[in-house]
């Protein structure tokens, strides 16, 4: 019983927090597509 209170405060808790992700501008977006093409080797060097 007590796991299931626990569980429920911190759902609770953590839904009163109205976390979002952040907004990211289509530059930064290119940025970190090709520092994710570098990353996985995709990037025909």
């Amino acid at each position: 019983f007590n796991r299931v209170v626990v569980a429920a405060v911190v759902i609770d808790a953590m839904a009163s927090l109205d976390l979002k992700y952040r907004e990211v501008s289509e530059a930064k977006r290119q940025e970190l597509e090709i520092a994710r093409e570098h990353l996985t080797g995709k990037d025909d060097l």
